[in-house]
């Protein structure tokens, strides 16, 4: 409706009198479920009448689940759940700001239980948790609750439940805890924190300790607490206190490093790198050399990338090697890692060699190595396609090589292989003015495989 038309609605409403209004405006309810409930909440607010305990029943009547809902029962639950907040909302609205603190905190309790019922793999209940959160902190605000007593619920509520509810509540709530509340939390989290033991480097199979999530809810808290305090080293005390995984060194480093603490990074990076022989992990690793780098010290990161090979040649140390040397600069060296490479004669061939050449953009190398040594198909292929421009007929040689391959096998993933190499096979050839010579390598395919309903009606379905 246009807002002419809305003047137009609002003086005849005016005109009506109160009685009729009101008898409209129930009648208008009555059809509305959620928009009866919030009047007479509002109206019992006003009233002075408004019985919290009994609103706490009705909500978790709505909220309740029988069974188990699937993943189509789900949506409808969210949208069910959607109106409990509306009827908080408008208890917002009527200056209700501590009633729906409590009733906030409710339906997150009563969402812990349900949504352990639901199916929510299609994330129809991720807007209500989100929604929820926001209400609740917007009615904190409002309602300026014991910034104590908030503090300590806030640490309680999220070790209690399943889901992520207050997980970074210092942070966000900051504005309504202030330093008492901040404080306070504090003092409660203490407790839980000190139980947590040190983890130190774990240098073989760190997964079989298992996935510890009361360790990491506590520890997510502490951290938050760091950032919503400004403390650096107290985040960086916190992280250290597992340093079971490469993974740990790197948060430091990159905390430190956003931080404008570079130097103290590096510290870091070394110790993890320290941590984890032979040479450390790759991240690490190639994180220590950029900064080795960054410093200056261009020694050290030679030094660590050599190490790394030594320990374990493949591809990626000897990237690892050409980032510490500036890109080989001494030529001898990166004849000596690829001589390195070609040596170590495994199931893929030369395939180490032909990757390091590749990532050089030595297609000419990496095609030699390939020939001599041979290499896996996905490296034959990526050969090829590197290749075809200039060498459109050792290009074809693969594609061909790799579609006899790919028609060895009989189901679907196979067939869409070989339409694809199909395909390279067609653009090679135009590329090579050669473009008619397609429809009879096409017409071998045909014959040769048909015995194969499935891959026929694949080539028929395809616009050659």
């Amino acid at each position: 409706m246009s807002e002419e038309s809305d003047e137009e609605l609002r003086a005849y409403l005016r005109s009506l009198g109160p009685d009729e209004l009101a008898r409209r405006l129930l009648t208008l309810a009555g059809r509305d479920e959620v928009a009866l409930t919030a009047l007479r909440a509002e109206a019992a607010a006003a009233a002075g009448t408004f019985d919290l305990a009994s609103f706490r029943k009705e909500l978790t009547a709505r909220l309740r689940v029988s069974g188990y809902l699937d993943r189509r029962q789900a949506g409808t639950y969210a949208r069910r759940a959607d109106s409990v907040l509306d009827l908080l909302e408008q208890l917002l609205r009527a200056g209700r700001a501590a009633d729906v603190v409590v009733c906030a905190e409710h339906v997150m309790a009563r969402l812990d239980t349900a949504l352990n019922r639901i199916d929510d793999s299609n994330g129809y209940l991720g807007s209500v948790v989100s929604r929820l959160q926001d209400l609740h902190h917007a009615a904190c605000i409002a309602a300026r609750p014991d910034a104590r007593r908030l503090g300590v619920r806030l640490v309680e509520f999220e070790l209690k439940s399943d889901w992520e509810w207050f997980l970074q509540a210092p942070e966000r709530y900051r504005d309504v805890l202030g330093e008492d509340g901040l404080a306070a939390y504090r003092a409660r989290l203490e407790r839980e924190w000190e139980t947590l033991p040190r983890l130190s480097p774990e240098r073989e199979r760190p997964f079989l300790r298992g996935y510890d999530s009361r360790r990491a809810t506590i520890t997510f808290l502490r951290e938050s607490l760091a950032r919503a305090d400004g403390n650096i080293d107290e985040l960086v005390s916190v992280l250290a206190r597992d340093l079971s995984s490469p993974y740990q060194f790197c948060r430091i480093a990159d905390t430190l490093e956003q931080a404008g603490r570079e130097r103290e990074a590096l510290v870091w990076l070394e110790r993890g790198v320290a941590a984890f022989p032979p040479a450390g992990d790759a991240q690490l690793r190639f994180r220590a050399i950029r900064a080795y780098r960054r410093d200056g010290q261009d020694a050290d990161a030679v030094e660590l990338a050599s190490r790394a090979f030594d320990a374990e040649p493949s591809a990626r140390t000897y990237a690892e090697l050409r980032e510490a040397t500036t890109g080989f600069r001494e030529p001898s060296l990166r004849e000596t890692a690829l001589a390195r490479l070609r040596e170590l004669g495994d199931v893929g061939g030369r395939s180490q060699a032909v990757r390091a050449q590749l990532d050089d953009g030595d297609i000419e190398g990496a095609w030699r190595d390939a020939e001599e040594g041979g290499c896996t198909p996905a490296l034959w292929r990526t050969l090829a396609d590197a290749r075809r421009a200039d060498h459109p007929e050792d290009a074809l040689g693969v594609y061909r090589r790799l579609l006899e391959r790919a028609l060895e096998h009989s189901h679907a993933g196979a067939y869409e292989e070989a339409i694809d190499l199909l395909r390279e096979i067609r653009t090679t050839l135009e590329l090579g003015g050669r473009g008619h010579e397609f429809q009879s390598e096409l017409d071998r395919v045909r014959a040769e495989q048909r015995r194969r309903p499935k891959l026929l009606a694949m080539l028929a379905d395809e616009t050659w």
